[in-house]
């Protein structure tokens, strides 16, 4: 696993921080990382927003994914089965299930502390040139 790559993400992105992530294991193809619900991650229902769960699910596939090659998420798809409440902390696993030459497709649970499923989905990726970006930035 290139741990570069791994650790680019988790220092860097605003959102990792924001949600309090904690990456528990990342290899080659796969992620998974915590997050306690917290009060502010509450939606109208009084359950974490669906926009939590799916964040979270989302930055274990970006590190998955990225921990092969630099990739851009171009599809997303997340069917939810379960709310999560304030102080749960939640896990999101992403594996990678397919990698070509020009795509890369991801399967990723999310679950609570109970190890009961919250949600599933896949994602996929397409393999970039990190220069393309780094050119976007000057």
């Amino acid at each position: 696993m290139s741990v570069p790559r791994v650790s680019f993400i988790t220092e860097n992105d605003e959102l990792f921080r924001m949600f309090g992530m904690q990456l528990e294991e990342a290899r080659e193809g796969y992620c998974k990382l915590s997050s306690v619900v917290k009060q502010e991650y509450i939606n109208a229902y009084g359950v974490a927003h669906g926009a939590y769960i799916f964040a979270l699910a989302d930055m274990a596939f970006a590190i998955a994914s990225s921990s092969i090659t630099d990739a851009v998420a171009v599809q997303w798809s997340l069917n939810m089965f379960r709310a999560a409440g304030p102080g749960e902390t939640v896990h999101a696993e992403c594996i990678i299930l397919h990698r070509g030459k020009s795509v890369i497709v991801v399967g990723f649970n999310v679950t609570n502390e109970a190890g009961k499923v919250l949600a599933r989905g896949q994602a996929t990726s397409l393999p970039v040139e990190l220069e393309r970006f780094e050119k976007m930035q000057d």
